[in-house]
């Protein structure tokens, strides 16, 4: 993919992945702050999964897509 058009055809980088990584990241500190140091599988799903509930619903997904300058086809 050449590099100067990949924030056009991955318009899910553009608002998605960013706000994931965000969210991933606030239920990890939530927890550290119990005091758990060793993030087991079960940890790591929970938080991914609290995470991407919290990402990836339909105004994030058409909003990356605005953000990228997609916008569908209206003949």
């Amino acid at each position: 993919m050449p590099p100067y058009l990949s924030h056009l055809l991955q318009p899910l980088d553009v608002r998605c992945f960013s706000i994931l990584k965000q969210s991933y990241s606030k239920e990890i500190k939530k927890i550290m702050r119990s005091h758990i140091t060793h993030i087991t599988k079960p940890d790591f799903f929970l938080a991914f999964h609290n995470a991407f509930w919290i990402t990836f619903h339909p105004e994030n997904i058409q909003g990356g897509f605005r953000g990228a300058g997609l916008v569908p086809f209206n003949p």
